[in-house]
């Protein structure tokens, strides 16, 4: 049931956009999806694809999957830091030297999104 306050259409249900005749502003009106009175944007569209139509499994297996990339990708540029005294000794270089193999991954988790979200779009 959608109804009219203010030139604003409130729908209790959640459906699909459709248009509705309102005789209470006498024109056809935007009906889409809404919760607690509010219309939700993005709106899900019938395309399977579409992440809002995923199951909330999936949605959280993604979010898992991320979350333990960026953690294995931070764990292991930066698990080498304890070990910089015995890798300049072994190797003979310098601190700063040794530090390059923990900045260079870090300058890219920097510029790597910059590159990469360009590509993705």
């Amino acid at each position: 049931m959608a109804t009219v306050v203010d030139d604003k259409v409130y729908c209790d249900d959640k459906r699909d956009e459709k248009t509705l005749a309102s005789p209470e502003i006498g024109r056809s009106a935007e009906v889409g999806i809404f919760k607690d009175g509010m219309r939700v944007y993005p709106e899900a569209t019938a395309d399977p694809l579409d992440p809002l139509n995923w199951p909330r499994w999936r949605k959280h297996a993604i979010l898992a999957i991320v979350m333990y990339l960026y953690f294995m990708f931070t764990f292991i540029t930066t698990a080498t830091v304890p070990s910089f005294p015995e890798l300049q000794e072994q190797l003979g270089i310098s601190y700063s030297q040794v530090n390059w193999t923990v900045a260079i991954p870090a300058l890219g988790l920097a510029i790597g999104p910059l590159f990469w979200s360009s590509l993705a779009d």
